[in-house]
């Protein structure tokens, strides 16, 4: 048995396209079961998607993605300590560039 995830994912609380709401509907469309929530330093986007996914049946989990300075100022990123350099690049990149969306849920929807 599958369960179509995606456990990261920002609305317009941090540097994603839609709203909350917006995001809870798309992945319900895109045929996602469990949506994280996932905003940069906020939780603000939280509950709104919390409650739009219980209008619809879709459970939605409350997160964060948090960014920790060192001492120096330089970020301290647990996906490049993990291994997970390049794609960490790619994605600060697209985010830089304005370009950044959530890539699963966007597949997905171009596959409908």
């Amino acid at each position: 048995m599958t369960c179509p995830a995606d456990l990261h994912t920002h609305t317009t609380a941090s540097d994603g396209q839609y709203t909350p709401s917006q995001l809870a509907a798309k992945a319900l469309a895109a045929g996602i079961q469990i949506l994280a929530v996932t905003d940069h330093d906020t939780m603000d986007g939280a509950e709104e998607a919390v409650r739009a996914g219980q209008a619809c049946g879709l459970t939605v989990l409350r997160g964060v993605e948090l960014e920790v300075y060192a001492d120096n100022g330089g970020a301290i990123r647990l996906y490049e300590r993990l291994g997970f350099e390049t794609e960490g690049c790619k994605r600060e990149a697209a985010v830089k560039a304005g370009a950044y969306v959530d890539t699963l849920v966007m597949a997905r929807l171009r596959n409908r």
